[in-house]
């Protein structure tokens, strides 16, 4: 049985601070359709979201529209004015 590095690391440390939000800068939901009904109900506060091959770009779309973050929800969660 091999050794969960993600579990260990967090053994160690402590429990994930997700007060102060969590980020994935690099995913493919897209890669998996079933994988983005579960989008809302992840404790990340953003993720960036990208295609693996060319024609799923249209996917990405859809999702962003679907789940994006809009201007109102950025200014609403932080107060800042990110124009």
């Amino acid at each position: 049985m091999g050794l969960d590095v993600g579990m260990a690391h967090q053994e160690d440390s402590g429990p994930l601070p997700w007060h102060i939000g969590v980020f994935d800068a690099h995913c493919h939901p897209t890669d998996t359709l079933a994988s983005l009904q579960a989008i809302p109900s992840m404790r990340a506060r953003v993720l960036t979201i990208m295609a693996t091959r060319a024609e799923d770009q249209e996917l990405v779309s859809d999702a962003a529209t679907r789940y994006g973050v809009t201007e109102i929800d950025v200014q609403d969660s932080t107060g800042i004015d990110w124009r």
